[in-house]
């Protein structure tokens, strides 16, 4: 990379290839995060029978 070219890019504003190499590491990191631990709390999913069996325990524990 010539030093001329180099003036020319930071003079457009263009970001380093480094930092754009590192954004994209970031943004695929949050992308698993979001993919792995929160997209299953938004997915509709049946519950389990023992669930419903820890809600019944729970209830009657309340209750009395």
């Amino acid at each position: 990379m010539s030093a001329g070219y180099t003036r020319v890019r930071r003079l457009l504003g263009w970001p380093e290839p480094r930092q754009v190499a590192l954004s994209a590491v970031i943004g695929i990191l949050l992308a698993f995060y979001a993919w792995r631990f929160l997209l299953p709390l938004l997915a509709p999913q049946a519950p389990r029978a023992d669930d419903f069996q820890d809600y019944l325990f729970a209830a009657q524990q309340v209750a009395t």
